[in-house]
């Protein structure tokens, strides 16, 4: 019979990860896999096939506009990855580009039209997780039929909620949209003209702290990962 040496060549590996769905990781770790010694190149495909089987998730960061959400997005998964997780991040405003939906209008910014996007979203999450990555997406999305929709359907969902009062948002402001709403130039401003559900049942309502540091909500946040045991 064959040893594991003589059947664990490249190819076959890279066979064995198509048939899992998982060639993007594969192809991602292959020098690792390559220049590993025989033992090694086992652990790491038991390790790689473990991790990708069993860890698909949805970290679901949400908020007004300027809340931090791709701020402690951005922290959130830098972590992961130093951990060794395979994490994918979306954004909200990334994501309206790849939509078409940018332009300012009823549309793309009014309730339908969000509510129309957050499904969206909430979908390539869902098969994004189903291939085995942790997915951390930052988008307002403050609707309840996505919350509920989303905690139904997503595998290892866990909802982060910034909530910060609207003068501080003003006060941050990032985008220009709290000045241009105030000065009359811009409609349908989540939060503002345009209501919103706050989530009714957020794994962590991150309630506002002047000068706290991202760093400090991001180890809370993989701490709360942690204690649900899906990190």
């Amino acid at each position: 019979m064959s040893r594991a040496g003589e059947v664990l060549d490249n190819s076959a590996m890279e066979s064995f990860f198509s048939t899992l769905n998982l060639e993007i990781y594969a192809r991602a770790t292959s020098r690792i896999i390559s220049s590993s010694s025989l033992r090694g190149k086992v652990y790491i495909l038991v390790i790689m096939v473990y991790k990708m089987r069993t860890s698909g998730r949805v970290v679901w960061i949400t908020g007004l506009s300027g809340a931090g959400k791709s701020t402690l997005a951005h922290e959130v998964v830098m972590r992961l990855r130093l951990s060794g997780g395979v994490v994918l991040m979306l954004d909200g405003d990334e994501l309206r580009e790849v939509f078409g939906a940018v332009k300012a209008n009823a549309q793309n910014h009014g309730r339908e039209g969000r509510l129309a996007l957050a499904m969206q979203y909430a979908n390539l999450c869902r098969v994004i997780a189903a291939q085995g990555f942790t997915v951390v997406i930052a988008t307002i999305s403050l609707f309840r039929e996505v919350h509920a929709w989303n905690r139904a359907n997503l595998p290892g969902y866990f909802e982060v909620y910034l909530k910060v009062p609207v003068e501080e948002l003003r006060r941050r402001d990032p985008k220009g949209i709290y000045r241009r709403f105030y000065a009359g130039e811009l409609t349908y401003v989540a939060g503002l003209d345009l209501p919103v559900d706050e989530p009714e049942a957020a794994d962590w309502v991150v309630e506002f702290v002047p000068e706290r540091p991202v760093a400090h909500l991001a180890e809370d946040l993989l701490n709360r990962l942690d204690g649900r045991n899906i990190a």
